[in-house]
Protein backbone atom coordinates (compact mmCIF):
# COMPACT_ATOMS: atom_id res chain seq x y z
CA UNK A 1 0.00 0.00 0.00
CA UNK A 2 1.60 3.20 -0.78
CA UNK A 3 0.52 6.83 0.54
CA UNK A 4 0.36 9.23 -3.28
CA UNK A 5 -0.78 12.31 -1.58
CA UNK A 6 -2.28 14.66 1.39
CA UNK A 7 -3.12 17.94 2.38
CA UNK A 8 -4.35 19.79 5.73
CA UNK A 9 -8.05 21.18 5.44
CA UNK A 10 -10.31 21.85 8.15
CA UNK A 11 -13.03 19.21 9.19
CA UNK A 12 -13.20 15.46 8.61
CA UNK A 13 -10.48 13.95 6.98
CA UNK A 14 -11.27 12.67 3.41
CA UNK A 15 -9.51 9.39 2.60
CA UNK A 16 -9.22 8.66 -1.20
CA UNK A 17 -8.67 5.05 -2.32
CA UNK A 18 -6.86 4.78 -5.83
CA UNK A 19 -6.11 1.74 -7.96
CA UNK A 20 -7.32 -1.32 -9.96
CA UNK A 21 -10.33 -1.74 -6.74
CA UNK A 22 -13.48 -3.56 -7.68
CA UNK A 23 -12.15 -5.47 -10.85
CA UNK A 24 -12.06 -9.04 -9.01
CA UNK A 25 -8.81 -8.55 -8.05
CA UNK A 26 -8.54 -10.89 -5.16
CA UNK A 27 -5.27 -9.39 -3.38
CA UNK A 28 -6.45 -5.41 -4.28
CA UNK A 29 -9.72 -6.17 -3.10
CA UNK A 30 -8.43 -7.99 0.25
CA UNK A 31 -6.05 -4.86 1.16
CA UNK A 32 -8.79 -2.92 0.24
CA UNK A 33 -11.42 -4.19 2.57
CA UNK A 34 -9.00 -4.36 5.48
CA UNK A 35 -7.69 -0.79 4.77
CA UNK A 36 -11.94 0.30 4.62
CA UNK A 37 -12.34 -1.93 8.26
CA UNK A 38 -9.49 -0.20 9.81
CA UNK A 39 -10.51 3.44 9.23
CA UNK A 40 -13.63 2.92 9.65
CA UNK A 41 -13.17 1.43 13.32
CA UNK A 42 -10.44 3.56 14.20
CA UNK A 43 -11.25 6.79 12.39
CA UNK A 44 -15.01 6.52 11.94
CA UNK A 45 -15.49 10.27 11.10
CA UNK A 46 -13.25 10.01 8.12
CA UNK A 47 -15.12 10.45 5.12
CA UNK A 48 -13.68 7.86 2.38
CA UNK A 49 -14.49 7.30 -1.28
CA UNK A 50 -12.64 5.78 -4.47
CA UNK A 51 -11.15 6.36 -8.12
CA UNK A 52 -10.90 2.48 -9.03
CA UNK A 53 -11.60 0.52 -11.92
CA UNK A 54 -15.13 -1.21 -10.40
CA UNK A 55 -16.81 2.08 -9.41
CA UNK A 56 -20.00 0.24 -9.14
CA UNK A 57 -19.22 -3.01 -7.28
CA UNK A 58 -17.27 -0.75 -4.76
CA UNK A 59 -20.56 1.27 -4.38
CA UNK A 60 -21.93 -1.86 -4.06
CA UNK A 61 -19.71 -3.50 -1.32
CA UNK A 62 -18.92 -0.63 0.82
CA UNK A 63 -21.30 2.24 0.21
CA UNK A 64 -18.80 4.79 -0.54
CA UNK A 65 -18.92 7.59 -3.93
CA UNK A 66 -16.26 6.48 -6.18
CA UNK A 67 -15.42 6.90 -9.86
CA UNK A 68 -14.27 5.74 -12.63
CA UNK A 69 -10.21 5.33 -12.58
CA UNK A 70 -10.24 6.26 -16.50
CA UNK A 71 -12.48 8.40 -18.24
CA UNK A 72 -13.78 6.22 -21.11
CA UNK A 73 -15.03 3.49 -18.54
CA UNK A 74 -18.43 4.81 -19.64
CA UNK A 75 -17.95 3.64 -23.29
CA UNK A 76 -17.11 0.01 -22.52
CA UNK A 77 -19.02 -2.23 -24.68
CA UNK A 78 -20.77 0.58 -26.41
CA UNK A 79 -17.55 1.60 -28.98
CA UNK A 80 -14.89 -0.70 -30.55
CA UNK A 81 -12.90 -1.01 -33.55
CA UNK A 82 -11.32 1.76 -34.75
CA UNK A 83 -13.78 3.94 -32.88
CA UNK A 84 -12.37 3.43 -29.71
CA UNK A 85 -8.83 4.90 -30.76
CA UNK A 86 -9.49 9.00 -30.42
CA UNK A 87 -11.79 7.82 -27.26
CA UNK A 88 -8.77 6.54 -25.63
CA UNK A 89 -6.38 9.35 -26.77
CA UNK A 90 -8.62 12.12 -25.42
CA UNK A 91 -9.28 9.64 -22.26
CA UNK A 92 -5.96 9.95 -21.72
CA UNK A 93 -5.42 14.05 -21.79
CA UNK A 94 -8.79 13.82 -19.25
CA UNK A 95 -7.41 11.05 -17.23
CA UNK A 96 -4.30 13.70 -15.87
CA UNK A 97 -6.34 16.75 -14.93
CA UNK A 98 -9.28 14.46 -13.77
CA UNK A 99 -6.67 12.02 -11.22
CA UNK A 100 -5.14 15.79 -10.31
CA UNK A 101 -8.32 17.48 -9.34
CA UNK A 102 -9.52 14.79 -7.41
CA UNK A 103 -6.46 13.65 -5.53
CA UNK A 104 -6.39 17.26 -4.40
CA UNK A 105 -9.72 16.96 -2.91
CA UNK A 106 -8.62 14.57 0.13
CA UNK A 107 -6.20 14.88 2.79
CA UNK A 108 -4.42 11.37 1.99
CA UNK A 109 -4.79 9.54 -0.66
CA UNK A 110 -3.70 5.33 -0.64
CA UNK A 111 -3.46 2.77 -2.99
CA UNK A 112 -4.38 -0.44 -1.57
CA UNK A 113 -2.63 -3.54 -3.07
CA UNK A 114 -1.61 -6.55 -3.07
CA UNK A 115 2.00 -5.54 -1.61
CA UNK A 116 -0.04 -5.93 2.16
CA UNK A 117 0.38 -9.44 1.94
CA UNK A 118 3.81 -10.05 0.09
CA UNK A 119 4.58 -6.94 3.17
CA UNK A 120 2.97 -9.73 5.64
CA UNK A 121 5.09 -12.56 4.01
CA UNK A 122 8.26 -10.46 3.91
CA UNK A 123 8.08 -9.85 7.66
CA UNK A 124 6.83 -13.25 8.62
CA UNK A 125 10.17 -14.94 6.96
CA UNK A 126 12.52 -12.05 8.84
CA UNK A 127 11.23 -13.53 12.02
CA UNK A 128 12.00 -17.42 10.74
CA UNK A 129 15.59 -16.15 9.64
CA UNK A 130 16.30 -14.75 13.01
CA UNK A 131 15.36 -17.97 14.45
CA UNK A 132 13.42 -16.07 17.68
CA UNK A 133 12.93 -17.94 20.40
CA UNK A 134 9.38 -19.67 21.30
CA UNK A 135 8.46 -19.47 24.77
CA UNK A 136 5.93 -20.95 26.91
CA UNK A 137 4.45 -18.50 29.53
CA UNK A 138 1.57 -18.58 32.49
CA UNK A 139 -0.36 -16.39 34.20
CA UNK A 140 -3.55 -15.12 34.90
CA UNK A 141 -6.24 -13.81 32.55
CA UNK A 142 -4.99 -9.98 34.13
CA UNK A 143 -1.43 -11.16 34.14
CA UNK A 144 -1.33 -11.81 30.37
CA UNK A 145 -3.49 -8.68 29.43
CA UNK A 146 -0.98 -6.65 31.17
CA UNK A 147 1.83 -8.58 29.11
CA UNK A 148 -0.03 -7.48 25.98
CA UNK A 149 -1.62 -10.48 24.83
CA UNK A 150 -2.74 -10.32 21.57
CA UNK A 151 -6.68 -12.18 22.33
CA UNK A 152 -7.64 -12.05 25.68
CA UNK A 153 -9.44 -14.91 27.40
CA UNK A 154 -12.06 -14.50 29.53
CA UNK A 155 -11.35 -17.82 31.48
CA UNK A 156 -10.27 -18.24 35.40
CA UNK A 157 -6.94 -19.59 36.75
CA UNK A 158 -3.72 -20.24 35.53
CA UNK A 159 -3.27 -19.76 31.85
CA UNK A 160 -1.10 -21.27 29.69
CA UNK A 161 0.42 -18.56 26.58
CA UNK A 162 2.87 -19.34 23.52
CA UNK A 163 5.40 -16.08 23.20
CA UNK A 164 7.53 -15.63 19.86
CA UNK A 165 10.19 -12.70 21.21
CA UNK A 166 9.23 -9.41 20.02
CA UNK A 167 7.10 -10.50 18.16
CA UNK A 168 3.74 -12.19 19.20
CA UNK A 169 1.71 -13.42 22.51
CA UNK A 170 -1.11 -15.01 22.90
CA UNK A 171 -2.87 -18.08 24.27
CA UNK A 172 -2.70 -21.75 22.95
CA UNK A 173 -2.94 -25.07 24.54
CA UNK A 174 -1.19 -27.00 21.42
CA UNK A 175 2.14 -28.27 20.00
CA UNK A 176 4.97 -25.65 19.19
CA UNK A 177 8.20 -25.12 17.84
CA UNK A 178 11.24 -24.76 19.79
CA UNK A 179 12.60 -21.40 17.23
CA UNK A 180 10.93 -20.18 14.79
CA UNK A 181 13.43 -21.25 12.43
CA UNK A 182 12.24 -24.45 12.50
CA UNK A 183 9.20 -23.08 10.69
CA UNK A 184 10.66 -22.85 7.75
CA UNK A 185 10.35 -20.48 4.61
CA UNK A 186 6.54 -19.00 4.48
CA UNK A 187 4.77 -18.67 0.63
CA UNK A 188 1.91 -17.23 0.65
CA UNK A 189 -0.12 -18.63 -2.65
CA UNK A 190 -3.77 -16.97 -2.83
CA UNK A 191 -6.08 -14.78 -0.69
CA UNK A 192 -9.91 -15.71 -1.52
CA UNK A 193 -13.19 -14.41 -0.02
CA UNK A 194 -15.39 -15.92 2.28
CA UNK A 195 -18.15 -14.34 3.05
CA UNK A 196 -17.37 -11.19 4.70
CA UNK A 197 -14.02 -12.52 5.52
CA UNK A 198 -10.60 -13.41 3.90
CA UNK A 199 -8.86 -16.55 4.02
CA UNK A 200 -4.94 -16.36 3.80
CA UNK A 201 -3.90 -19.12 2.52
CA UNK A 202 0.27 -20.28 2.74
CA UNK A 203 2.49 -22.75 2.67
CA UNK A 204 5.64 -23.80 4.86
CA UNK A 205 8.85 -25.33 5.06
CA UNK A 206 9.41 -28.09 2.77
CA UNK A 207 6.09 -27.40 1.57
CA UNK A 208 6.86 -24.37 0.40
CA UNK A 209 10.16 -25.29 -1.30
CA UNK A 210 8.28 -27.76 -4.00
CA UNK A 211 5.99 -25.21 -4.43
CA UNK A 212 7.96 -23.07 -5.69
CA UNK A 213 9.61 -25.51 -8.08
CA UNK A 214 6.28 -26.47 -9.21
CA UNK A 215 5.65 -22.64 -9.70
CA UNK A 216 8.89 -22.39 -11.33
CA UNK A 217 7.96 -25.74 -13.94
CA UNK A 218 4.98 -24.04 -14.71
CA UNK A 219 6.20 -20.70 -15.52
CA UNK A 220 9.29 -22.20 -17.30
CA UNK A 221 6.78 -24.24 -19.57
CA UNK A 222 4.22 -21.55 -20.09
CA UNK A 223 7.09 -19.36 -21.09
CA UNK A 224 8.49 -21.90 -23.47
CA UNK A 225 5.13 -22.03 -25.42
CA UNK A 226 4.62 -18.29 -25.50
CA UNK A 227 8.37 -18.03 -26.72
CA UNK A 228 9.18 -15.05 -24.35
CA UNK A 229 10.48 -14.46 -20.58
CA UNK A 230 8.93 -15.14 -17.60
CA UNK A 231 8.57 -11.63 -16.86
CA UNK A 232 7.05 -10.74 -19.98
CA UNK A 233 4.17 -13.66 -19.62
CA UNK A 234 1.16 -11.16 -18.01
CA UNK A 235 2.26 -8.89 -21.41
CA UNK A 236 1.71 -12.11 -23.78
CA UNK A 237 -1.42 -13.48 -22.03
CA UNK A 238 -2.88 -10.12 -21.95
CA UNK A 239 -2.25 -9.88 -25.92
CA UNK A 240 -3.61 -13.44 -26.65
CA UNK A 241 -6.56 -12.46 -24.70
CA UNK A 242 -7.15 -9.47 -26.71
CA UNK A 243 -6.59 -11.21 -30.02
CA UNK A 244 -8.76 -13.95 -28.68
CA UNK A 245 -11.59 -11.39 -28.07
CA UNK A 246 -10.98 -9.74 -31.55
CA UNK A 247 -11.49 -13.12 -33.05
CA UNK A 248 -14.17 -13.96 -31.54
CA UNK A 249 -15.94 -10.79 -32.00
CA UNK A 250 -15.63 -11.36 -36.05
CA UNK A 251 -16.70 -15.05 -35.59
CA UNK A 252 -19.91 -13.85 -34.35
CA UNK A 253 -20.44 -11.36 -36.92
CA UNK A 254 -19.36 -13.95 -39.79
CA UNK A 255 -22.15 -16.27 -38.30
CA UNK A 256 -24.92 -13.68 -38.39
CA UNK A 257 -25.00 -13.31 -41.66
CA UNK A 258 -24.25 -16.81 -42.64
CA UNK A 259 -27.58 -17.37 -39.83
CA UNK A 260 -29.16 -14.69 -41.92
CA UNK A 261 -28.81 -16.26 -45.04
CA UNK A 262 -29.38 -19.80 -44.17
CA UNK A 263 -32.32 -19.02 -42.24
CA UNK A 264 -34.05 -17.41 -45.42
CA UNK A 265 -33.27 -20.51 -47.35
CA UNK A 266 -34.80 -22.74 -44.25
CA UNK A 267 -38.12 -20.74 -44.04
CA UNK A 268 -38.36 -21.30 -47.79
CA UNK A 269 -37.84 -25.08 -47.36
CA UNK A 270 -39.84 -25.54 -44.04
CA UNK A 271 -42.42 -28.27 -43.82
CA UNK A 272 -45.70 -26.97 -42.96
CA UNK A 273 -48.00 -28.20 -39.46
CA UNK A 274 -51.61 -28.91 -39.91
CA UNK A 275 -52.44 -25.29 -37.86
CA UNK A 276 -50.86 -23.75 -40.60
CA UNK A 277 -47.20 -23.04 -38.74
CA UNK A 278 -43.47 -23.36 -40.50
CA UNK A 279 -41.73 -25.39 -38.57
CA UNK A 280 -37.69 -25.26 -39.29
CA UNK A 281 -36.64 -28.63 -37.26
CA UNK A 282 -33.13 -29.70 -37.76
CA UNK A 283 -30.18 -31.59 -36.07
CA UNK A 284 -26.99 -29.36 -37.03
CA UNK A 285 -24.13 -31.08 -38.23
CA UNK A 286 -20.65 -29.95 -38.97
CA UNK A 287 -21.68 -26.28 -38.31
CA UNK A 288 -20.20 -24.11 -35.41
CA UNK A 289 -21.92 -24.61 -32.01
CA UNK A 290 -22.18 -20.43 -31.99
CA UNK A 291 -24.49 -20.77 -34.92
CA UNK A 292 -27.74 -22.28 -33.31
CA UNK A 293 -28.31 -19.31 -31.24
CA UNK A 294 -28.39 -16.80 -34.25
CA UNK A 295 -30.34 -19.11 -36.38
CA UNK A 296 -32.96 -20.32 -34.63
CA UNK A 297 -33.43 -16.15 -33.51
CA UNK A 298 -33.42 -14.87 -37.20
CA UNK A 299 -36.09 -18.14 -38.17
CA UNK A 300 -38.16 -17.26 -35.48
CA UNK A 301 -38.67 -13.59 -36.54
CA UNK A 302 -40.95 -14.73 -38.90
CA UNK A 303 -44.65 -15.06 -38.62
CA UNK A 304 -46.19 -18.29 -37.29
CA UNK A 305 -42.57 -20.19 -37.48
CA UNK A 306 -40.92 -21.91 -34.95
CA UNK A 307 -37.73 -23.18 -35.11
CA UNK A 308 -36.12 -25.93 -33.46
CA UNK A 309 -32.65 -26.60 -33.81
CA UNK A 310 -30.09 -29.30 -32.10
CA UNK A 311 -26.36 -29.01 -32.11
CA UNK A 312 -25.22 -32.62 -32.92
CA UNK A 313 -22.00 -32.35 -31.71
CA UNK A 314 -22.42 -30.13 -28.36
CA UNK A 315 -26.04 -31.13 -27.46
CA UNK A 316 -26.90 -27.68 -27.97
CA UNK A 317 -30.84 -26.90 -27.89
CA UNK A 318 -32.48 -24.08 -29.20
CA UNK A 319 -36.19 -23.53 -29.83
CA UNK A 320 -37.80 -20.45 -31.01
CA UNK A 321 -41.12 -18.62 -32.43
CA UNK A 322 -42.69 -16.38 -33.70
CA UNK A 323 -45.24 -14.72 -30.85
CA UNK A 324 -48.32 -15.40 -33.22
CA UNK A 325 -47.17 -19.09 -33.30
CA UNK A 326 -49.07 -19.93 -30.03
CA UNK A 327 -47.42 -22.65 -28.82
CA UNK A 328 -45.47 -23.00 -25.36
CA UNK A 329 -41.81 -24.05 -25.83
CA UNK A 330 -41.10 -24.16 -22.58
CA UNK A 331 -43.75 -26.55 -21.61
CA UNK A 332 -42.33 -28.67 -24.71
CA UNK A 333 -38.68 -28.61 -23.90
CA UNK A 334 -39.79 -29.50 -20.18
CA UNK A 335 -41.11 -32.65 -21.87
CA UNK A 336 -38.18 -33.22 -24.12
CA UNK A 337 -36.09 -33.43 -21.06
CA UNK A 338 -37.80 -35.18 -18.78
CA UNK A 339 -37.11 -38.08 -22.04
CA UNK A 340 -34.20 -37.19 -23.04
CA UNK A 341 -31.89 -35.76 -19.55
CA UNK A 342 -30.78 -32.46 -19.70
CA UNK A 343 -30.60 -28.82 -18.15
CA UNK A 344 -32.01 -25.67 -19.27
CA UNK A 345 -35.23 -23.23 -19.62
CA UNK A 346 -36.36 -20.23 -20.67
CA UNK A 347 -40.41 -18.74 -21.61
CA UNK A 348 -42.99 -19.34 -23.79
CA UNK A 349 -41.31 -18.00 -27.27
CA UNK A 350 -37.85 -18.94 -25.97
CA UNK A 351 -35.75 -21.63 -24.57
CA UNK A 352 -32.25 -23.21 -24.45
CA UNK A 353 -30.52 -26.17 -22.93
CA UNK A 354 -27.98 -28.76 -23.16
CA UNK A 355 -28.57 -32.68 -23.59
CA UNK A 356 -26.96 -34.64 -20.89
CA UNK A 357 -26.14 -37.12 -23.72
CA UNK A 358 -25.61 -35.37 -27.09
CA UNK A 359 -25.54 -39.10 -28.69
CA UNK A 360 -29.72 -38.26 -28.35
CA UNK A 361 -30.15 -35.09 -30.64
CA UNK A 362 -32.05 -36.86 -33.04
CA UNK A 363 -33.91 -38.77 -30.53
CA UNK A 364 -35.04 -35.21 -28.74
CA UNK A 365 -35.42 -33.53 -32.05
CA UNK A 366 -38.30 -36.28 -32.73
CA UNK A 367 -40.02 -35.64 -29.56
CA UNK A 368 -40.32 -32.06 -30.11
CA UNK A 369 -41.89 -32.26 -33.61
CA UNK A 370 -44.15 -34.32 -32.37
CA UNK A 371 -45.18 -32.24 -29.65
CA UNK A 372 -45.85 -29.52 -32.32
CA UNK A 373 -48.52 -32.33 -33.73
CA UNK A 374 -45.71 -31.98 -37.25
Amino acid sequence: MQLIGRRDRRGPPRVGLFGHLGACNIGNDASMQSLVSYIRSQHGDAVIDAMCSGPERVTELYGMSAVALFWQHRFEGRVSGAAAVPLKVVGKVLDTFRTGAWVRRHDVVMVPGAGVLEGAQRAGNQIIFEDRPVNVRYGTASQLAQAGVRKEVDREGILRAIEIEAADLQPCGGTHVKSTGQIGLILVRRCSKIRQDWRVEFVCGGRAERQSGRDFDLLRRMSDRLSCPPEDLPAAIEKLIAERDEHLKGLRSVLQQLAEVRGSAAIQAATRSPGGLRIVAEVLRDVHAELVLPLATEVAKKEKTVALLIHEESGQIVFAQHPSSGKDLQTILKQVLAKTPGKGGGSRDFVRAKLSDARRSVEALEMAKKLLDL
